[in-house]
């Protein structure tokens, strides 16, 4: 609050809060009116506060306590951040994890059915797989919830790091240049209000001051300003919708105050009012699309459905988190998560000029006064003609931001420190080398005695500020040197003597002068100034001066900014930075078009992007100025037609004399562009608060961190600490990192996942049991979704990220060459599997005898050696009760032995021109159909009768007719399953001792086991 330390601390304030709190309900002439009426002017505001419009505070800590007692203090509670169970619920709705938490539940409803004894059979394996077939869905489950974790606690850490922006005061205006607001967030209204003390003195917090300057008195703060009241009756943890139905909700159980009315009524309106607001601006600039990961990963997700890998969230999850805490060190400030993949698939930077190409530390190292132009040493104010020295300092000391000053170095030998406007320090800069002081001229003519200023902006390109000399009026204007130099008429010429400035005398000036020093990369300004004469009796003026009987129209800035005298043009240097080359060079190398966008001149523009690698020697590449690209993109009708955009942006590198306008309409253009299969994926910078519209639009807004405002930062997603251009070229490898590790993590599950799918409905159908059971797949997962997402995703990124191609926008996430790989490794990993299971399992395994396996194991050839009594037979007495859940399994495993056995012979019988024939005794045929008879009568499924049928119509000299008879006379004994395992233990005894296979040759050993194989 703007005031003095008032005498006596127990004397009231001459005005009450309420009071100040109604005042600022009024507007424009209403609150002019009311001003004067209750306290005659500001001043007389002032002194009821106790304060002073010009000293402010003295900073008086009672003072201060006092007042923070009477008046609240500048802070409005935050608006609570939201909830981590309310991050878990957003972090729920994403299409992935809808599609697991349906696969998950459905898995847990299978689970939970059992068949009936007799649809069952007595398989215990089914039992068993259904025991444990809830692990399959829960550990779906599990993996869903900790991706939620993860999520949510990454969002509730972003919440508390970006929640509390700074809340300015409400109050009136004191003193202000050229002012003009945006009020669009408190009264929907889009267009710039102009304010001033005359015009609209009062000013609400929450708006921004979009142009000029001023000073104001500050009338509410915190709580008690408009933007508090408006956050205290929506209620700060509430959105706008929500507070508003619980308003009408209060309204229709009770009647408010009138007091709570009056603030329901305002509330009403500005929420109609931020409503209608949105929708034009969902017309006007509709919202960014989707980031181009999360797109391609939704597509996928529905495309391959129920198969999605639950783990795939996790590494999105924990490849953006870890990314986003490594590009801080790179100063890189990612206020949206999803920005940073997204940047990994660009394919244009528009980038502004100053402060990210260059150092933005601008100095005068040329100059053109009274007819010479000074390339290597500035002149010193000693040598400058009277009065043309004395204007000169007076006009690059006033006609600047007086918040733009030089400060002394940190440490000695180091430059001074700039703040404020970087080419105004420039100027200061070159005062200070000629041997003067601007701040002993400012603090002659203080920013108050300033009698009008029209600030700079992008339309005008200038900046003029008004003082009062003796006999009238001065007006000092700098800018852009072909906008200014167009609007003088005299000049300073050899010795300081005054003359006219013609036009051909200024197209030699631009010859010789001006587009040399452009060519040098230098920012050339035009100081001028103007002098407004009154009227005496006999009294003569100079050619540059204007007679004037009364004050002139200030509003007729055309008239005021016209019939200049031309005192200088300097060449101001802002050095591109260092390492922007070859950041250039690598984004060219990746296939990213780097456009420069400036408000410089065209050649000025055209040797910067020369020296940056933007441009280089015999490239075809267009460089317009703002007028010729609207001239080129639109249409009789002035509006932009998109297939002339088309005709232009492909080749176009450097935008210069834009507007932020022009800036918006090439980002938005080229995104909306289809002249690329893939799309454009475009991001921008910017520092300014024009800006705001271009880096919403854009798919990656960057902004400035140093010279940024706050109005640009918050329009964008990621924020550079250090306003530099290579910082961007590590968003982007960082970008591209993060997509590459999801690619790498996709490949990798969706392989295992492809092979699990096979071989368990392979499985299911060749044995009737799945060789994968639920727990192993459980852990397998485990495996891939933890510590695979965590090694892929903490891959740091390198500079062969660089030597690729983007993607694009609609490429698919899954690349042609991802899928050779993924079929390929699915391939070898089938091949390996099937092998171990039919022919290591079915062939090997099974022969060994069971006696050398150790006694926990239950397979190989023969009965469990517990089974077995010392003679090697088994046992008659044994307790059937013990032996139950071995037998189940032995049997099983039995009968699958017996009747490859029988295969083997069968074929052995089959082939005697390759395999040499096996004698069979009769001893060794009897048993073999005991074998048969045996495992035929414990098998109840058709399926062993078709296997047996089919063993028996194989023309096997030793066993046809023996097989065919027992077949054909149905003389089938039931028997248990443990006769079964006695009578195939006898078999294999009997059959050891009297089959024997002879080989004469190698050649026929070699046959033999290819065969068997």
């Amino acid at each position: 609050m703007v005031g003095n330390e008032r005498s006596g601390s127990t004397t009231s304030y001459g005005i009450t809060l309420s009071e100040l709190r109604e005042l600022m309900d009024h507007k424009g002439p209403d609150a002019i009116e009311q001003i004067k009426s209750r306290y005659t002017n500001v001043e007389g505001l002032c002194d009821l506060l106790h304060t002073s419009s010009n000293q402010g505070l003295s900073g008086s800590q009672r003072d201060l306590e006092e007042r923070r007692a009477v008046f609240g203090c500048n802070s409005i509670p935050p608006k609570p951040p939201k909830t981590f169970f309310q991050l878990i619920w957003e972090a729920l709705q994403d299409v992935t994890l809808i599609i697991l938490q349906i696969a998950a539940f459905i898995s847990l409803l299978l689970s939970w059915y059992k068949p009936p004894p007799e649809e069952d059979g007595g398989n215990s394996g089914l039992e068993e797989e259904t025991d444990h077939g809830w692990i399959e869905g829960a550990a779906i489950l599990v993996s869903v919830i900790i991706v939620v974790l993860v999520t949510a606690f990454n969002d509730y850490t972003k919440e508390k790091q970006f929640r509390g922006d700074l809340m300015p005061a409400d109050g009136i205006i004191i003193q202000s240049n050229d002012l003009k607001v945006d009020e669009s967030s408190l009264t929907g209204e889009s267009d710039h209000v102009k304010k001033g003390e005359n015009i609209d003195p009062l000013l609400l917090s929450g708006t921004h001051v979009m142009e000029g300057s001023g000073r104001m008195l500050v009338t509410a703060v915190g709580v008690n300003s408009q933007a508090g009241i408006i956050f205290a009756l929506l209620g700060a943890a509430q959105n706008e919708d929500d507070a508003h139905k619980k308003k009408v909700k209060k309204e229709e159980e009770a009647a408010a105050t009138s007091g709570q009315q009056k603030l329901d009524e305002l509330a009403q309106n500005m929420n109609e009012k931020r409503k209608s607001t949105a929708q034009e601006e969902e017309v006007v600039n509709p919202r960014k699309e989707k980031s181009v990961l999360q797109t391609k990963l939704t597509k996928l997700a529905i495309q391959i459905g129920y198969g999605v890998p639950e783990g795939l969230p996790l590494a999105v999850t924990l490849a953006l988190a870890y990314s986003v805490r490594k590009m801080m060190k790179d100063n890189n400030l990612v206020r949206h998560l999803d920005a940073c993949e997204t940047m990994g698939n660009a394919t244009a930077i528009c980038s502004d000029k100053t402060g990210t190409l260059t150092t933005n530390r601008m100095t005068v190292v040329q100059s053109f006064i009274c007819n010479t132009h000074n390339k290597t040493e500035m002149p010193k104010y000693s040598s400058l003609p009277q009065p043309l020295g004395k204007i000169l300092v007076d006009s690059m000391s006033i006609n600047s931001a007086y918040t733009t000053r030089l400060m002394p170095a940190d440490k000695p030998g180091e430059l001074p420190k700039q703040v404020g406007n970087k080419t105004e320090c420039a100027l200061l800069g070159f005062v200070q080398e000629m041997g003067e002081s601007y701040q002993r001229v400012r603090d002659g003519i203080p920013e108050n005695k300033l009698y009008k200023v029209y600030t700079f902006n992008s339309v005008r390109k200038s900046m003029s500020t008004v003082i009062t000399i003796e006999n009238g009026f001065r007006v000092f204007t700098k800018g852009a040197s072909e906008i200014v130099m167009k609007k003088c008429n005299f000049i300073y010429g050899s010795n300081g003597r005054l003359q006219n400035f013609s036009s051909e005398d200024q197209e030699r000036l631009v010859r010789t002068v001006i587009e040399p020093m452009a060519m040098d990369a230098l920012r050339t300004i035009c100081v001028s100034y103007k002098d407004y004469i009154y009227a005496k009796d006999g009294q003569q003026l100079q050619i540059n001066q204007t007679m004037i009987t009364q004050e002139p129209d200030w509003e007729d800035e055309d008239n005021i900014v016209s019939n200049l005298t031309c005192l200088c043009i300097v060449g101001i240097e802002d050095p591109v930075r260092p390492e922007v080359p070859d950041a250039i060079k690598k984004c060219q190398r990746a296939g990213i078009t780097v456009r420069m966008v400036t408000g410089d001149n065209v050649n000025t523009a055209r040797s910067i992007a020369m020296k940056c690698g933007i441009l280089n020697p015999g490239e075809d590449f267009l460089v317009l100025e703002g007028k010729e690209f609207n001239k080129r993109i639109k249409d009789a009708n002035g509006v932009v037609q998109q297939s002339l955009f088309d005709k232009v942006w492909p080749r176009l590198r450097v935008l210069a004399r834009s507007s932020p306008s022009d800036k918006y309409t090439l980002v938005k253009h080229i995104i909306e562009s289809k002249l690329n299969a893939n799309r454009e994926v475009v991001a921008v910078t910017g520092d300014g608060t024009n800006d705001g519209p271009a880096l919403k639009k854009a798919d990656v807004g960057f902004a400035m961190g140093i010279a940024g405002t706050d109005v640009a930062k918050e329009a964008s997603d990621i924020i550079l600490t250090d306003d530099n251009f290579s910082s961007i070229v590590k968003a982007v490898m960082w970008g591209r990192n993060v997509y590459d590790s999801i690619a790498k993590f996709l490949q990798f599950q969706l392989t295992v996942n492809v092979v699990a799918v096979i071989v368990a409905f392979v499985g299911a159908c060749a044995i009737e049991d799945s060789p994968l059971k639920a727990v192993q797949m459980l852990w397998v997962n485990l495996i891939m979704d933890t510590l695979a997402s965590l090694a892929l995703a903490t891959e740091m990124p390198t500079s062969s990220l660089l030597l690729r191609k983007p993607y694009g926008r609609t490429k698919p996430l899954i690349s042609r060459t991802m899928f050779k790989n993924i079929v390929g490794h699915a391939l070898y990993q089938l091949v390996v599997i099937f092998s171990l299971l039919f022919l290591v399992w079915g062939q090997v395994v099974t022969t060994i005898p069971t006696k050398k396996i150790p006694k926990k194991f239950t397979w190989g050839s023969g009965a469990p050696e517990q089974m077995l009594d010392p003679n090697g037979s088994l046992a008659e007495n044994g307790s059937t009760s013990s032996l139950s859940q071995d037998v189940k399994r032995t049997g099983q495993i039995l009968w699958i032995r017996g009747l490859t056995r029988l295969q083997t012979q069968v074929i052995g019988g089959a082939m005697q021109d390759r395999l040499i024939p096996v004698p069979y005794s009769k001893n060794s045929t009897d048993q073999a159909i005991r074998v048969i008879n045996a495992f035929r009568s414990g098998l109840e499924s058709p399926k062993a009768h078709i296997l047996l049928r089919r063993a028996a119509a194989m023309k096997c000299a030793s066993l046809d007719v023996q097989v065919t008879e027992i077949l054909n006379s149905g003389k089938f004994k039931r028997i248990n399953k443990l006769e079964a395992a006695r009578s195939f233990e006898e078999a294999r005894r009997t059959s050891a001792k009297d089959t024997v296979v002879s080989s004469p040759t190698k050649d026929s050993d070699k046959n033999s086991s290819e065969t068997a194989v």
